[in-house]
């Protein structure tokens, strides 16, 4: 699968912040005053986010972004879609400028959950070889996971469905 959850919301998000002239002060986690973190718990919160490779999930968000304006646009403008190709690409370097303001947000997460000895040993983890193994092959192992959900989930839901029946029948009831 090559679209991942964060880069889901972080498309889901982009639509506003697109539309503001002037980017928005970082917003802390909800119930996490600003002032409560430290510099050392944001600092190895930024390094977790970048090391975990939930930074990567945002850069590939910026792609998609461009291809949901360019769709909006084209079905109703089809005869523009070549000056908003290249009004998209030129723009895409003003967008990843950006990308900053969802590391701090992800890392304000991350250190508003942790203390700083706790976040320094999650990122002492995504820095040591078996941390960097793990970040290279969450990908593949995520979309094995993905795959194999549907099948899964099926039948999963064939079972249940027959317990259900079978239950409400003890009960007296034909569902």
């Amino acid at each position: 699968m090559k679209l991942t959850y964060a880069a889901v919301i972080i498309a889901a998000m982009a639509g506003p912040a697109l539309a503001q002239t002037a980017a928005p002060a970082p917003a802390a986690p909800v119930g996490v005053p600003v002032t409560s973190l430290t510099e050392g718990q944001m600092r190895f919160a930024r390094e977790i986010v970048e090391g975990s490779g939930i930074g990567r999930s945002f850069d590939g968000a910026i792609p998609d972004i461009a291809l949901r304006i360019r769709q909006n646009f084209a079905v109703s403008r089809p005869e523009i879609v070549k000056d908003m190709d290249d009004t998209l690409v030129a723009l895409l370097p003003e967008i990843r400028s950006r990308r900053g303001e969802i590391i701090e947000r992800a890392a304000r997460a991350f250190a508003a959950q942790f203390t700083e000895a706790e976040l320094k040993e999650v990122s002492t983890f995504f820095n040591s070889p078996i941390g960097k193994k793990y970040v290279t092959a969450q990908p593949q192992i995520l979309n094995e996971i993905f795959q194999s959900m549907e099948p899964w989930m099926q039948q999963t839901s064939e079972f249940f469905l027959s317990r259900f029946r079978e239950e409400m029948r003890k009960k007296g009831h034909t569902v």
